[in-house]
């Protein structure tokens, strides 16, 4: 018994439980569309709008950043996530960005009971912190964004996008590497 009352404070000391350093706190990020992506309000070219639904094909729909290796793999950060589903991010940001472009009368969430001219599906095919060159990080974005009309099918577009991240605010990252594919695809529509 005296044994063992010696050598359970030497045990909690070894586990780390009385050091100084704490275990890195995970740093949640978000993605959001900048309007300054867009050259400018254009009248509109659509009707109503509905957003049916925006996909993030995996491996790249897990909260963790995923990061692509110089030899070729993936990895995923622990101590780097998204705020949200990467499908609920990108999706408020696509609403924000076809409500920005002026090329449709109105943009609706696909929750709306409202009947819409055009359908549009989103899907991220690609997001992902490219660190396949040293010493640089840059955020990739892939788009497809599809358009639905009486839901028949019109037309699909493809877009990305790349920011350089080595300053480690991946917001900022990824909101210019999806600002700029979003961008590029609704000018392609």
């Amino acid at each position: 018994m005296k044994r063992l009352l010696l050598t359970l404070p030497m045990a909690l000391f070894l586990t780390g439980c009385f050091t100084a350093s704490q275990p890195r706190e995970a740093r949640e990020w978000t993605v959001e569309f900048d309007r300054a992506s867009l050259s400018g309000r254009r009248q509109p070219r659509f009707g109503v709008c509905r957003v049916l639904q925006t996909a993030v094909r995996a491996p790249y729909d897990s909260k963790p950043i995923a990061v692509l290796r110089a030899d070729g793999s993936m990895a995923f950060d622990p101590y780097n996530r998204f705020s949200a589903a990467p499908a609920a991010l990108l999706g408020a940001a696509a609403l924000d960005a076809l409500n920005a472009c002026g090329d449709f009368e109105a943009v609706l969430d696909s929750v709306s009971s409202v009947r819409s001219d055009v359908d549009l599906e989103m899907t991220a095919t690609r997001l992902v912190l490219d660190c396949t060159e040293a010493g640089a990080r840059r955020a990739k974005v892939e788009l497809t964004l599809s358009m639905l009309e009486r839901r028949e099918f019109v037309k699909t577009v493809n877009a990305s996008g790349e920011a350089f991240a080595d300053d480690g605010n991946y917001t900022k990252a990824f909101s210019a590497a999806f600002s700029a594919a979003v961008s590029d695809c609704i000018r392609r529509l």
